[in-house]
């Protein structure tokens, strides 16, 4: 099916904070495991993967290729831009809970999306960001929060997340 998203069943989340604390704590888990792979550190690192940059028109064009059987988290994304899936399949996990995302398909990152994924078949991923930045580092600056602080939450929500 063409742009087709299959919901998977619902896993008990109890709501996006305890999804966004437990997408931190599996973050540094990894971070003591060899191979792990958090946002763009395994572009180097993995066989048949990569990252293409163009800038044009007042436009950031990152275009991303993601190998068979990887399994990552993304970044925190702080900025509302529209992505395109155009080739390939991948399982995701947000928020929303469960989702097999099979190209081609689009759809918009809302500010705060941090997806964990899992590449069932070869990804062709494009996002799109309007900038007037000249470099990947300076739109990165721009569009990947450092934190979920950096988003408006309830005093009481960030202070689950932190684990207090």
């Amino acid at each position: 099916m063409v742009g087709e998203i299959e919901k998977k069943p619902e896993l008990g989340v109890s709501g996006s904070i305890d999804v966004r604390k437990g997408l931190l704590q599996l973050e540094e888990a990894w971070k003591s495991e060899d191979g792990h792979s958090i946002g763009d550190d395994w572009v180097d690192r993995v066989e048949g993967g990569g990252l293409e940059h163009q800038f044009m028109n007042g436009l950031y064009v990152r275009m991303v290729h993601l190998p068979k059987g990887m399994f990552f988290t993304t970044k925190i994304h702080k900025v509302r831009h529209p992505y395109f899936v155009l080739h390939g399949k991948c399982r995701i996990f947000t928020e929303e809970g469960v989702v097999d995302m099979i190209a081609p398909h689009h759809g918009i990152t809302e500010p705060g999306t941090k997806r964990l994924m899992y590449i069932v078949e070869d990804v062709v991923w494009y996002t799109v960001h309007a900038t007037d930045k000249t470099t990947p580092e300076e739109v990165e600056e721009e569009v990947i929060a450092k934190d979920y602080g950096e988003f408006k939450m309830e005093q009481e929500d960030l202070k689950k997340l932190k684990g207090n």
